[in-house]
């Protein structure tokens, strides 16, 4: 089974160091994929009358 990571690109997790460090963590422990969101927007809190 080849398993796959999405953990960047929002936040702190759009930042380059953290980005090669990340890559860099999920090779050594042999993730198959790592997946970035590539929204132009992805928000931290949303804030929304309809959120509960």
């Amino acid at each position: 089974m080849r398993v796959g990571l999405h953990a960047l690109g929002i936040g702190d997790g759009a930042r380059p160091e953290v980005i090669r460090a990340v890559a860099a963590a999920a090779e050594t422990h042999g993730f198959a994929r790592l997946w970035c969101g590539e929204h132009v927007v992805l928000v931290d809190a949303p804030a929304s009358r309809y959120r509960s």
